[in-house]
């Protein structure tokens, strides 16, 4: 389909304004997705803060009763000194048996001596075989200096099969060193970091300044199976990153980008993590942003089914003014070719188009002879050349007379013009 050089504009300046109109959609979704993620990811920085916040302060509480409990005990252990051993560890073991029924957070309370054996336990499964700790632990529990609670990676009970973690203090009984022993199973550590929240890909993990993961949520099976004093993290958490500010990192525990917080626990290089997917914390907005890519999609079809309409209009329209063209310049080339000369009026009685025989016949209508001049015009200026020494009562009435031949459809109207020669005019 040919188009017309000013149809062509049209069309350039059409799609042009509907190209802009796409890229001003097109921008106003991406702005409008881009805020609602950002509004978005600031709630899940804001809940993630005030989970890991509270988090912490479960852990603290959690982890300064075992150490208040355990510092407690010293003097009741003290007490139950006897010079017969078997009866010293028949008290003392009732004693750690009464304190484990009043506290469902231990599983077990054990009073070890330096190289490790059993003095007392609350429960008879530690009397008989002793915990297996990590090696070099009871050293660091025992060293001097400050006394201070010391927490050991998680081990499996050999009893339980389950795995647990050991919270310790050294305690002088009389002249002997020993250390007391408290079993927290991992999980109850877990579920008190957790604190029962359910937020949907957050993970919680308990972990050492040095990557040691002591406990986590929900639970890493492949941590689970590494040797004692192996499980470390990939990449350890800095103490500095302790600030419960949310940033971007991958999770703790798969590596998937999240949003990370850690804040720092009352207890040296125990920090706690909380960590939120960002694919499931973005979870919820995937309706909203499919609702506006639709809105966008649909406008944008709109504008492009609207001009794809307009262009069809448009080049319909250059094909009938080109076909026009084309018939008018046959019309004109026949007219042209004839011998006759020819008037075209339309029916309010202007003119439309006449050819150059016409005008060798009436000159005198040259000066009046355009396109739209009424008739009357063409005839008042024949009256006036054809009469020229007659009266202006003449001349009109020559005008009326012509003018009433001219209305009837069909009539020969013979006329006389310059050299003697009579024209006749039919139609």
């Amino acid at each position: 389909m040919t188009l017309l050089p000013s149809d062509r504009r049209v069309l350039w300046v059409l799609w042009g304004m509907v190209s802009l109109f796409v890229l001003a959609v097109l921008l106003t979704a991406a702005s409008l997705l881009q805020t609602q993620q950002a509004e978005a990811r600031g709630q899940n920085e804001a809940r993630l803060v005030r989970f890991v916040a509270g988090a912490e302060a479960a852990i603290n509480r959690s982890f300064m009763g075992i150490d208040m409990l355990l510092a407690g005990l010293g003097e009741p252990l003290a007490e139950l000194d006897s010079p017969d051993p078997a009866l010293a560890h028949h008290l003392r073991s009732r004693l750690l048996a009464q304190v484990v029924r009043q506290n469902l957070h231990l599983r077990d309370v054990v009073l070890l001596a330096a190289d490790g054996s059993v003095l007392a336990a609350g429960q008879a499964s530690s009397q008989r075989q002793a915990p297996t700790l990590p090696p070099g632990f009871l050293d660091k529990v025992l060293a001097p200096g400050v006394p201070a609670l010391a927490i050991s990676t998680p081990i499996v009970n050999p009893t339980t099969a389950e795995s647990a973690l050991y919270f310790a203090r050294p305690l002088a009984l009389g002249a002997t060193a020993t250390v007391l022993l408290a079993e927290v199973p991992e999980s109850l550590v877990a579920g008190i970091a957790a604190q029962s929240v359910e937020i949907a890909g957050l993970t919680v993990t308990l972990e050492r300044s040095d990557g040691t993961l002591l406990a986590s949520m929900p639970r890493d099976e492949r941590l689970a199976e590494q040797r004692p004093g192996d499980r470390r993290l990939l990449q350890p958490l800095a103490a500095a990153s302790a600030t419960s500010a949310p940033w971007l990192a991958p999770g703790r525990l798969d590596s998937a980008p999240a949003l990370l917080a850690v804040r720092a626990t009352l207890y040296p290089e125990v920090l706690l993590a909380g960590g939120l997917r960002l694919d499931m914390a973005l979870a919820d907005r995937d309706a909203d942003r499919r609702q506006v890519l639709l809105v966008a999609a649909g406008f944008v079809a709109m504008l492009l089914a609207a001009a794809t309409l307009l262009q069809g209009a448009i080049g319909r329209q250059s094909c009938a003014q080109a076909e026009l063209a084309a018939s008018k310049s046959t019309l004109e080339q026949a007219m042209a070719t004839m011998n006759d000369g020819l008037l075209l009026l339309d029916k309010h009685q202007h003119v439309v188009a006449w050819n150059q025989r016409y005008l060798d016949l009436y000159p005198w209508l040259v000066p009046v002879l355009q396109v739209g001049a009424p008739f009357s015009a063409l005839a008042k200026a024949a009256a006036e050349a054809l009469l020229p020494d007659g009266s202006q009562a003449e001349r009109d009435a020559w005008v009326k007379g012509r003018l009433a031949v001219e209305r009837h459809r069909e009539f020969n109207f013979p006329q006389k013009v310059a050299g003697g020669r009579t024209v006749d005019t039919v139609r």
